[in-house]
């Protein structure tokens, strides 16, 4: 009875905080999101371990995520003619490789459009804290061969080359404005205990000592539109519950008009699904278009929880989108 009063009470708290700060007039009044990778793919797209996807409103892009391999989502978008040389904003959702791996050829892209400005990075604060594997989990030693090395923030060794092909990184530690109705949540606070995140990673202070890696800089893209919010996860390291909560209390609080992206959820137990659906309903959620590590039976769990049908509900596929004029749009694999 207790924990269920606590847990109503911080429901309470984080869906009515306010918004005030936030103009009225920053909303996206046309806004399409393009799956550029994930596990699952068709056609002459491919798909990988990863996550990526093109936020494209009135008269900008910005995209989230790039990717695991060198090329894919350069190649997947010409595939699907989408034009990553639009694209003047990057956000990350948190460091690992199967997110950030594409980023030198998604400049060359964007670079070979024509345009030598600066690129704008947005990442989470605690983007660039060293991480290394424990080497006294059972899954250590298997850790080390894969990745060939004890160190695993790629994304710490490769900021000097990055940042030479013009990429600029900001560090957010709260919810920032990238153009008008388009916001990085920056890290997302652990309200309710979502484990989303490896347990064989940990990370290290600047003394030296080390403490779990709980993917503290994950944090998520939004849009915000008259419908409410179109929310991307990259692999939901905080929680989708803690971000969908997280984005009603600062951001925009409406029901959460679509998710998109990956949960985590891949080797969740039913009952953190049937949870995890019971709370999306609780948010608003009216579409869902998971992918990447959500997992596929979780997915159709999720969208029997939420009660939404075939139109509203889709596995996030390569090619994949959801338009405010057109709803969710499948591939012919995800339908």
């Amino acid at each position: 009875m207790r924990t269920s009063i606590i847990a109503t009470l911080l429901t309470v708290l984080l869906t009515t905080g306010t918004t005030s700060s936030i103009a009225d007039d920053d909303i996206a009044h046309a806004a399409k999101v393009t799956v550029l990778s994930s596990n699952l793919a068709n056609g002459a797209t491919t798909g990988e371990w990863g996550f990526s996807a093109m936020v494209q409103t009135a008269d900008h892009c910005t995209l989230f995520d790039a990717g695991r391999f060198t090329d894919t989502v350069v190649n997947n978008a010409t595939a699907l003619q989408v034009d990553l040389g639009c694209v003047r904003n990057i956000v990350l959702s948190h460091f690992h490789f199967d997110h950030t791996s594409g980023l030198a050829s998604v400049v060359a892209r964007i670079r070979a459009s024509g345009y030598a400005d600066k690129l704008d990075v947005y990442v989470g604060e605690g983007f660039f804290i060293p991480r290394i594997i424990d080497m006294n989990h059972p899954a250590g030693a298997m850790g080390v061969k894969v990745f060939g090395a004890s160190s695993v923030n790629f994304m710490q060794e490769k900021r000097a080359q990055l940042e030479a092909l013009g990429l600029v990184f900001h560090e957010i530690s709260q919810p920032t404005q990238i153009t008008q109705g388009v916001w990085a949540t920056g890290p997302v606070p652990r309200v309710y205990p979502e484990q989303n995140h490896p347990s064989w990673v940990l990370l290290q202070k600047p003394n030296g000592e080390t403490t779990p890696d709980t993917v503290p800089e994950s944090q998520g893209l939004v849009v915000r539109t008259q419908q409410g919010p179109i929310v991307l996860l990259g692999c939901g390291h905080s929680g989708a519950v803690n971000m969908l909560s997280l984005v009603r209390q600062k951001i925009q609080d409406k029901d959460i008009n679509a998710l998109m992206g990956g949960m985590h959820l891949f080797n969740a137990d039913q009952q953190t699904v049937r949870w995890t659906g019971v709370k999306l309903k609780e948010l608003g959620l009216k579409h869902l278009m998971a992918g990447h590590c959500t997992g596929v039976e979780p997915m159709f769990q999720l969208r029997q929880a939420l009660g939404l049908n075939r139109s509203q509900a889709v596995m996030g596929a390569v090619g994949a989108s959801f338009s405010l004029a057109k709803g969710v749009m499948a591939t012919d694999i995800a339908k």
